[in-house]
């Protein structure tokens, strides 16, 4: 998993600007109404030949932080289901990864990113936060507003060959092709690309989480999570996780051990809407000396955020952070290393793959007699369906619990519930069905 995160970016030099031929710059294509349809074929062709599709979404604002961190699951999915009906996602940032020659074992892959201006066409709210956050990063308000691509929430809509283009389309082209998906700490923006481009978010998280594990069979890779509970990192917040594997990569390069490259296509140095997005150089491992003086920022070493910004007076350093970081995540993964840390992300999906195969030979009882989950219309509306209601064997004032390594049913001659938590064992006992 490590590796496949760990980068070193290589560029085609016959067609590009030499200045640009440079390992600081990717290539980034935007999307706007003006060349959609243009670039649609090439949006389409990178998603379907691609080995997995790594998802990003720019929102116009968060809204409460202690509806967003409460510690009930539940109550969390029902808050954030009223935020993804205020705010809007401005724009869509998709990058498609495909191992060279199609070999699961590559340490090279073939990167085509497209950054997609989208434009809510309902009311939606605008936080000077997430204003200030997202113009200190270059975004383009005024190329947003003229040109993005337009969209309503929650439509329920089937979306097929025929269909007019629209940014829900690129939605379902990942869906259709069941590409593994791959974000960071992605559970907002699972659920504002649902309520965005899918259909109405249903109304519990049970349902939401089946409906997430038939759109994408393949399988939701949070980096995040894998940071923290597969690697053991003393930080994952982003730009932590990708300084810390460039570093990383560009050792196990000099030394001839296992490394990850990218490749990106050679794009026309005058090709329109073609952005070179200046990011972190990876073999700048420099510290200004002005910076050693001062003290770490606390806040920012270990989450990536300060409430001070660039009034604070501590560092905010990320090659310091890295170094002073890096032997505390070391002894921390070598101690709860759970020997995956030489599996690629590409080895990772195909192992989970095959286990997913394995698991569909086993009958669950949340799944329906032909292997589907009940609709989703069904579980909005509060019904189940019948093929549904028809798995479970009924005893009068009895209680029968089914369960796999899927999920659990559990019922009464009043009373049916259901859980869809993937990947866990029912715990529970017949006397616990109060609680």
């Amino acid at each position: 998993i490590q590796k496949s995160f760990i980068i070193v970016f290589e560029v085609y030099y016959n067609k590009l600007d030499k200045t640009m031929a440079s390992e600081s710059y990717v290539p980034i294509i935007e999307i706007t109404d003006e060349n959609f349809k243009t670039m649609w074929p090439a949006i389409s062709r990178a998603i379907s030949e691609s080995s997995f599709v790594a998802l990003d979404c720019e929102l116009s604002g968060l809204g409460s932080k202690s509806k967003l961190n409460s510690p009930m699951i539940d109550v969390r999915y029902t808050n954030i289901k009223e935020i993804t009906k205020e705010y809007s996602i401005v724009s869509l940032g998709i990058s498609c990864f495909k191992c060279n020659d199609g070999l699961v074992k590559s340490h090279s892959y073939l990167v085509q990113t497209f950054n997609i201006f989208t434009l809510c066409s309902q009311k939606y709210t605008v936080e000077m936060k997430g204003l200030k956050f997202l113009l200190s990063h270059g975004f383009d308000f005024n190329k947003q507003y003229a040109h993005g691509l337009q969209y309503e929430r929650g439509e329920d809509k089937e979306i097929g060959e025929n269909s007019p283009l629209s940014v829900k389309k690129i939605f379902h082209c990942i869906i259709q092709h069941q590409k593994p998906i791959v974000l960071h700490n992605g559970f907002l923006d699972l659920m504002f690309l649902y309520q965005s481009f899918y259909t109405e978010l249903p109304r519990n998280i049970e349902s939401f989480a089946a409906d997430l594990f038939e759109m994408f069979p393949s399988g939701i890779y949070d980096t995040k999570y894998i940071s923290e509970f597969h690697q053991s990192f003393s930080a994952t917040y982003l730009e932590f996780i990708f300084k810390y594997l460039q570093i990383e990569n560009d050792n196990r390069t000099n030394s001839g051990d296992w490394h990850c490259r990218l490749k990106f296509l050679p794009y026309p140095q005058n090709m329109a809407h073609l952005k070179w997005f200046y990011y972190m150089q990876i073999f700048d491992e420099n510290i200004d000396m002005n910076e050693m003086s001062k003290p770490l920022c606390e806040s920012y070493k270990y989450h990536g955020w300060c409430s001070e910004a660039e009034n604070c007076s501590s560092s905010h350093n990320i090659n310091r952070i890295v170094l002073e970081l890096k032997e505390l995540s070391n002894r921390k993964r070598r101690k709860f290393s759970n020997g995956v840390a030489n599996v690629s992300l590409a080895q990772l999906i195909n192992i989970e793959k095959q286990k997913l195969e394995e698991d569909k030979k086993i009958s669950s009882p949340l799944l329906s007699k032909d292997g589907t989950f009940p609709n989703k219309r069904d579980d909005v509306n509060g019904s189940s369906s019948q093929k549904d209601s028809d798995l479970i064997k009924r005893k009068n004032n009895s209680v029968e619990i089914e369960d796999n390594d899927v999920g659990c049913r559990i019922h009464t001659s009043n009373l049916e519930f259901k859980t869809a938590i993937v990947n866990t064992k029912c715990l529970c006992k017949k006397n616990d069905i109060g609680k």
